[in-house]
């Protein structure tokens, strides 16, 4: 009796080491990693949108056409954000792939920290953060279009402003969680 209680009692711990080594790896195998890429993809969005408030507050300065501003900045944008197209393609695959895996409470936080990194943690193509700026600058420049028919230009420039502004925010807000999940929970992987 006592000899299957012994074994018993080693089949369990056996497991419990299995268990831990599986965290780990998938820790730092697919984790870690994601992360990683996540931290050049969130650099990358800061420099882009900081940038392009710049340039909006340089061409208001220099009086340009707040519609030529508009279509200045809608072009900036387009093309700067091909440049992590592939990281975040990538991110998004990886991202969609660990919701159908069994994970234990630390991991899942992490993970749904990541997928809301991204807006309404929509992990398609046209879910990033300049894609909806982009949407609505395409929308506001199309003289066919009702969307936002009642503001001026100037309006426009003004609530450009205000999008990108508040994008860098949510951005800053988003990694602030993402890193917040992370250290609980490499603390609790390097605990094991």
């Amino acid at each position: 009796m006592v000899d299957t209680l012994l074994k018993i009692i080693d089949r369990l711990i056996s497991l419990r080491a299995i268990q831990t080594d599986r965290r780990k790896e998938i820790f730092a195998r697919v984790l870690e990693p994601v992360v990683s890429d996540l931290h050049l993809v969130h650099g990358n969005y800061l420099a882009i949108f900081e940038e392009a408030e710049r340039e909006i507050d340089n061409a208001m300065q220099k009086h340009v056409k707040p519609r030529e501003a508009l279509q200045v900045s809608l072009n900036f944008l387009k093309e700067k954000r091909v440049q992590y197209e592939p990281v975040r393609t990538n991110l998004k695959a990886f991202l969609h792939e660990l919701r159908e895996m069994d994970l234990q409470t630390e991991e899942r936080e992490l993970l749904y920290a990541l997928i809301w990194y991204f807006p309404k943690g929509e992990l398609s193509a046209r879910s990033t953060a300049a894609s909806k700026i982009i949407t609505s600058l395409d929308v506001m420049l199309d003289e066919h279009s009702d969307e936002r028919k009642y503001l001026d230009d100037a309006s426009k420039v003004r609530w450009l402003r205000h999008e990108l502004g508040n994008t860098v925010l949510d951005l800053k807000d988003a990694w602030s969680d993402v890193c917040t999940k992370f250290a609980k929970l490499k603390v609790t992987i390097v605990g094991l």
